[in-house]
């Protein structure tokens, strides 16, 4: 996941345990960037460090196994993307461009699941959190049929 602000108290460290089970679960590999926090690194660092994380990626990727997908979101031209399965809170602050993102992957012939939950923030799914838990078990089935792994 790349960052679309300026984060303040985010970590990798919040999201490690998870993120890494869901990759185990799916049969995939995970690539997680601890970026530069604003108020301390101002704009654009946090972006500069997902890039450089990014092109590390790319390099690598034929000794990781990996395939990176950059901020498909920006492009015009969304076919030959994977799957998606987009899970956003009713009060996340990037409602408007999920809702945006998902009505227009359809058009490109791409599958895709929305699950919309009311009543929750961005960064809602936590294995702590009653709404959460269901998004979580959810996820790497969708990751292991988006990667067809």
């Amino acid at each position: 996941m790349l960052p679309s602000g300026p984060f303040t108290d985010v970590s990798v460290e919040q999201f490690d345990a998870t993120a890494a089970r869901i990759a185990s679960e799916a049969g995939a590999v995970m690539v997680s960037v601890e970026y530069r926090l604003a108020p301390e690194h101002p704009f654009p660092a946090e972006l500069e460090d997902c890039y450089a994380a990014r092109v590390w990626t790319a390099k690598s990727r034929d000794t990781t196994d990996v395939s990176p997908y950059a901020a498909p979101v920006r492009a015009e031209n969304l076919a030959g993307l994977p799957p998606a399965f987009i899970s956003a809170g009713r009060y996340d602050p990037f409602l408007d461009e999920d809702i945006d993102y998902v009505q227009r992957l359809p058009h490109a012939d791409v599958p895709t699941e929305l699950a919309l939950h009311s009543g929750v923030l961005h960064g809602f799914p936590t294995p702590e959190s009653a709404v959460g838990r269901p998004v979580l078990t959810k996820m790497p089935a969708a990751l292991h049929r988006g990667l067809d792994v």
